[in-house]
């Protein structure tokens, strides 16, 4: 299981389809510069995650991006 993606899970009913596009987004900037938002996140939740976890979420999160705008964009006409 990846730890990040179930992570994510949480609360994640309860968004809209734009909240969780930038959801996403900010999920994707932390997989690309995670020393950087650690001071947003706590270091000890994230330092089990290995590179092969961060790796497979930053493939099914880009994948899933577009997908969530066009819903976001949908829900705001």
């Amino acid at each position: 299981m990846n730890e990040f993606l179930h992570c994510m899970r949480d609360g994640w009913d309860r968004l809209t389809a734009a909240q969780r596009a930038e959801r996403v987004r900010q999920d994707l900037l932390f997989i690309a510069d995670p020393v950087t938002h650690l001071e947003w996140n706590d270091p000890l939740a994230f330092a089990d995650l290995t590179l092969g976890e961060l790796h497979h979420a930053r493939a099914v999160l880009l994948r899933l991006l577009p997908h969530l705008v066009a819903a976001a964009r949908a829900e705001q006409s």
